[in-house]
């Protein structure tokens, strides 16, 4: 019975000492010592303040928020890790956003980031006008972010049919007028617009067979059947929606600076004379885009999604305006499936917009220097030849001039390895004139006049 007793005593006693124990952990939690740099080794690597800034304490880490295009996801977040593997008193907090949509979002002051990492500096134009309509301070840190890499806007049309669109333009320079051709096949650039007697739904471009008959006459071709033609109906080129993506965007204005070129002699290698000839022009071009493009369905809001449904669903599209890293994903595709896949070529108009990717940094506020400065450090990274390497393997056109796309003999280059689809690896990629911001914004809001779209 003592026995007993004693036995209980001692079970009591030892709940009373956890319950104590509990206690003291609840109410003075135990830190512990530092979990993190100051104690890890990677601090002790040469360069380290260098690469990486001041060391912290593991619950210190600088939280620097980066946006960046959806199409350039895989390519940074796959860098990010490396990053912050080597720099781990930094967490980069990424976001894939569409350029357009960053733009909104940075304007309505629903983001604030530190880096902002868009396709094209079409849209940090955009953003700057945006901002200095608004009333604004801009908030760039620099006028013009570094280019981290490049990739051209291209047509991406089926093999078929860019056997018949080839003589159809007949130069891929700016005499030819590539892009308002295609695009708008039949619509008259340099002859007046009536639309008084044009049904909406019939505000779309011509027929293959029309275009022929204007370009070659009436007379029949073997070379261009008018059964086979006949059968392909409409021609459906298209692109994405330009106030919500920057390839839409980039389209529209290749679209405007062809219609331009012609209408004024091909004159228009300054960006002032591009902008008088734009404001001369602008009701005329404002009807001409309202004849081509007023009667489609709509614009898909992802040039992603426009290229793949090209490939997916059969009969969509004859081709689109897209990037040429995206063009990749799709002959990648084609490639492994071999002769049995119908074929696609990727064009490159000599003219055209390159998605040159900025690096876009923002004014620190008050204390957040260090996490500026990070954002800085991370730039440099992504320009170091290993990254470079890598994106050359995700599709992208390196900037570093030590990384040389022929020169990078690995199975995932796919400039190598689908030259067969028409892939160039040194294309023209002449840019058109750029405009100003306020000049790009009335080209937007044309174009929204004349297709009653946002």
């Amino acid at each position: 019975m003592a026995r007993d007793v004693l036995l209980a005593a001692a079970v009591l006693v030892a709940l009373c000492l956890y319950a104590w124990f509990m206690w003291k952990r609840l109410a003075q939690p135990y830190e512990g010592p530092p979990t993190a740099l100051l104690g890890d080794a990677r601090i002790m690597r040469e360069g380290f303040r260098e690469r990486c800034g001041r060391p912290t304490n593991g619950d210190e880490a600088l939280v620097v928020e980066v946006l960046h295009s959806r199409d350039t996801a895989a390519w940074v977040g796959d860098a990010a890790e490396r990053f912050m593997r080597d720099c781990p008193n930094t967490q980069l907090r990424l976001r894939s956003i569409g350029d357009m949509d960053a733009v909104r979002s940075i304007v309505d002051g629903e983001v604030e980031p530190a880096l902002w990492l868009p396709s094209s500096s079409l849209a940090s134009t955009y953003l700057r006008e945006r901002w200095e309509a608004a009333g604004r301070e801009v908030p760039l840190a620099i006028d013009e972010g570094v280019s981290l890499l490049r990739s051209p806007t291209v047509l991406f049309v089926w093999e078929d049919r860019y056997r018949v669109l080839a003589p159809l333009i007949g130069r891929w320079d700016a005499s030819g007028a590539p892009w308002a051709r295609s695009l708008c096949a039949s619509i008259p650039l340099d002859a007046p617009i009536d639309l008084t007697t044009i049904r909406r739904e019939a505000m779309v471009p011509g027929t293959w067979l029309a275009w022929k008959r204007e370009r070659f006459g009436g007379s029949p071709s073997e070379r261009f059947p008018d059964g086979l033609l006949a059968g392909w109906g409409r021609v459906r080129i298209e692109h994405s929606s330009p106030t919500r993506t920057a390839v839409g965007l980039a389209a529209i204005y290749l679209m405007a600076y062809d219609f331009a070129n012609v209408r004024h002699g091909l004159t228009l290698d300054s960006p002032e004379a591009f902008e008088r000839a734009l404001y001369t022009e602008q009701g005329a071009f404002t009807r001409w885009i309202r004849r081509c493009e007023a009667g489609l369905e709509y614009q898909l809001e992802s040039t992603q999604e426009l290229t793949e449904r090209m490939f997916h669903v059969s009969g969509a599209f004859d081709g689109v305006v897209t990037s040429e890293q995206l063009a990749f994903t799709i002959l990648r595709s084609i490639n492994a499936h071999g002769p049995s896949m119908r074929r696609a070529r990727i064009v490159y108009p000599d003219v055209t917009i390159v998605s040159d990717h900025p690096a876009v940094l923002f004014w620190p506020g008050p204390g957040e220097e260090e996490e500026s400065a990070a954002a800085e450090r991370f730039v440099e990274f992504l320009r170091s030849a290993p990254r470079q390497r890598a994106a050359v393997e995700h599709g992208f056109r390196p900037t570093n001039p030590g990384v040389v796309i022929r020169d990078y003999d690995v199975e995932r280059n796919p400039f190598l390895r689908l030259r067969a689809f028409g892939v160039d690896l040194n294309p023209p990629m002449r840019e058109p004139p750029r405009v100003h911001a306020s000049t790009l914004r009335e080209l937007v809001e044309r174009w929204e006049d004349a297709t009653e779209r946002n």
